[in-house]
C-alpha cells in the first residue's frame, strides 16, 4: 500500500518484485477522481502505472480502508492479466459481508452496521467512515468492548474514545466494562459529558440508542463479536 507510512521500508526489504497500489501518485495501481456519495458509495477511476486510464468504478462501500481493499484486489487482478474493464465490473458487484461496514437507511436514520468484530485500527477506520457519511449531520457512535487486547486494553479503549472526540462525533453510547474507557477517553479529549452515555451491555445500549437517536442521524454500531451489538441494529431497524 503506497499510502502507508511504512511502504518505503517494507518495499526495500522485499526480495521479489513489488506492485504498489493506493491514492499516492507513485502507486502503480491508483484511484483518481474519487467521489463519495451517501447513497451510491464511492466512484473512482482506475489508473495503471500512471498511464492507462479505465472506466469509472462504482464501489458499494465507504471509507478509505475499503478503497484500499478495492485497490489491493485491483492490483492482484492487474498482475494476473485481468483487463481494467473487467476489474471495474468485478468491483462494482462487491457488497459488504453481513455486519461488516454495511450501510442502510431506516426511517430517516442512516445506520453503519459494523458490529461483527473490532480492534483499535478498525475502530478508527469505522469512525472515519461515520464522519464521512455524517458530514453536516448529527453522528452517533454506539461502541462496545474490544476484546482480547491484553494488558493494553484500557489504554487502547481510551485512545479510541479520544480519537472519536477529536474527530467531532456528536454522541457516544459506550457499552460494556471496557466501554467505560471509551467514555473516559472521549471526555478527557473534550467531549461534553452530556453527550456521553454509558451502558452495561448490548441490551441496555439498544434501549438507549432507540431513545436517543432521531431522524437525520448517522449511527455507527461496532464492537467485538462477543458483545452482540446486533441487538442495537435490531432495535433501530425492527422497532
Amino acid at each position: 500500500n503506497a499510502d502507508d507510512a511504512y511502504f518505503d521500508y517494507l518495499a526495500s526489504q522485499a526480495r521479489c518484485p513489488v506492485l504498489s497500489f493506493g491514492r499516492s501518485s507513485r502507486a502503480q495501481v491508483r484511484a483518481t477522481e474519487l467521489v463519495s456519495d451517501q447513497r451510491r458509495g464511492m466512484t473512482f477511476r482506475l489508473v495503471f502505472s500512471g498511464r492507462t486510464r479505465h472506466p469509472l468504478v462504482t464501489l458499494q462501500a465507504y471509507g478509505a480502508h475499503n478503497l484500499s481493499n478495492a485497490l489491493a484486489a485491483a492490483a492482484v487482478g492487474h498482475l494476473l492479466g485481468v483487463t481494467g474493464t473487467m476489474i471495474a465490473k468485478g468491483l462494482a458487484r462487491f457488497r459488504p459481508a453481513a455486519m461488516r461496514s454495511q450501510v442502510s437507511l431506516w426511517g430517516g436514520v442512516r445506520v453503519i452496521n459494523d458490529c461483527y468484530n473490532a480492534n483499535p485500527a478498525s475502530m478508527k477506520a469505522a469512525i472515519e467512515m461515520l464522519v464521512e457519511l455524517g458530514s453536516g449531520k448529527r453522528t452517533v457512535a454506539v461502541l462496545g468492548d474490544m476484546l482480547e487486547l491484553g494488558p493494553e486494553a484500557v489504554a487502547l479503549h481510551r485512545e479510541v474514545g479520544a480519537y472519536l472526540a477529536r474527530r467531532g462525533v456528536s454522541v457516544l453510547i459506550a457499552c460494556g466494562v471496557l466501554g467505560h474507557e471509551f467514555a473516559e477517553g472521549a471526555r478527557a479529549a473534550g467531549m461534553a459529558s452530556d453527550h456521553v452515555v454509558e451502558t452495561a451491555d448490548g441490551a441496555a445500549a439498544a434501549t438507549t440508542a432507540k431513545a436517543i437517536i432521531r431522524d437525520g442521524d448517522v449511527v455507527l454500531v461496532k464492537a467485538s463479536r462477543g458483545m452482540r451489538l446486533e441487538r442495537v441494529i435490531d432495535a433501530l431497524t425492527k422497532g
